[in-house]
């Protein structure tokens, strides 16, 4: 099995926990993305990957971009050809499209996975030579081309926790509210600077886990928590989200399709910010499903965003068990297939590989 993926935490968080379920089913499994060698969200002592050049042509010149991609393409190829994989599974960005480009060239099926409301432009360019296009929201298969399923987000869980003892591995008070506030890959900035500001409103009812992924911030937002006696753990980044959530009473975060899936998954409400500069502003779609769901508020940037954002992490904290109560029913309720068992039901269609 070969895995197309790179670029942010929401493309490589939930391919690394396919890549473990697949693994874990007597896959040979390899990676095959821009940057994996440097990228802080890909576990580069558990896969094997290759790098691969690339670039995003809409966000750089033009030919630059077409010379990476080019060099990508090239090495694309010789990856193909050398790994001979069953199936090739893509998910999305301009990371991984030298992969797919090279495995039309050698007819090799793919599947492509979706996991925002609104697809990327790589996965619908894709979606017409794929098996099957596996979307973790139904709103995305209304743009994409050929067959489509809905699937769960791959989830690494990393084993269950007592809230307790999740707490007392991030050094807090066990029996103490915590919040849980970070950026993800993109968008961490304003999210740090709003929570400097907002902090004395919830000094006496939180301790906090803050993720601020910026190094420059880490030293100024922990020196800010302890001058307001706020008690916090405060890092640039935690491999660990599977504890933290389980850790957390809310959260304030983005709403990229990875977080709100761990958020249902460990049942936390939320106050979501959706990045404003998302790529087709999938980030505010995503945030209303689960706002409509009753899991969360989402607020939109505007003048007097730090007093609308403390009116509703209020209500947040008061409705907190209605809310999480909401997303246990939302997830009794979903029946959606594994992205692994409809993988390997494509793959024995094939009649390529079978378990």
């Amino acid at each position: 099995m070969l895995i197309a993926a790179a670029g942010t935490g929401g493309h490589l968080f939930p391919a690394q926990a396919l890549a473990q379920e697949l693994q874990a089913l007597g896959y040979e499994v390899r990676f095959a993305g821009h940057g994996l060698s440097s990228n802080r969200y890909f576990n580069k002592e558990e896969f094997v990957y290759e790098d691969v050049s690339s670039a995003t042509p809409y966000k750089k010149n033009l030919l630059k971009a077409l010379f990476e991609i080019s060099k990508g393409l090239k090495k694309s190829l010789k990856i193909v050809r050398g790994f001979k994989p069953d199936l090739v599974v893509g998910f999305g960005s301009f990371h991984s499209f030298p992969v797919l480009l090279a495995t039309l060239f050698f007819r090799v099926p793919i599947v492509l996975f979706e996991a925002n409301s609104i697809p990327g432009k790589v996965n619908r360019f894709f979606s017409r030579f794929a098996e099957l296009s596996a979307v973790h929201f139904p709103e995305a298969g209304q743009r994409l081309f050929g067959k489509m399923k809905e699937v769960a987000m791959p989830i690494w869980k990393g084993g269950r926790s007592t809230q307790e003892k999740a707490r007392e591995y991030f050094s807090l008070d066990p029996k103490k509210d915590t919040l849980l506030v970070f950026g993800g890959s993109q968008g961490a900035l304003s999210i740090n600077k709003l929570l400097w500001e907002a902090a004395p409103h919830f000094a006496e009812d939180f301790q906090v886990m803050h993720f601020t992924g910026d190094k420059k911030a880490l030293e100024e937002i922990r020196c800010r928590y302890e001058e307001l006696k706020i008690f916090a753990c405060v890092k640039e980044f935690e491999p660990r989200m599977d504890l933290a959530w389980q850790a957390a009473t809310m959260a304030v975060c983005r709403s990229g399709a990875a977080t709100l899936a761990e958020m249902i998954e460990y049942e936390v409400p939320a106050v979501l910010l959706p990045y404003p500069h998302a790529a087709d502003d999938h980030q505010r779609k995503n945030a209303e499903c689960m706002e409509k769901m009753g899991g969360a508020f989402y607020l939109r940037d505007s003048k007097s965003f730090l007093e609308s954002f403390l009116s509703v992490f209020v209500r947040c904290k008061k409705e907190n068990l209605a809310m999480q109560q909401a997303i246990r029913t939302f997830k009794e309720g979903e029946s959606k297939s594994s992205l692994s068992f409809l993988i390997n039901e494509v793959l024995c269609m094939n009649n390529t590989s079978t378990l």
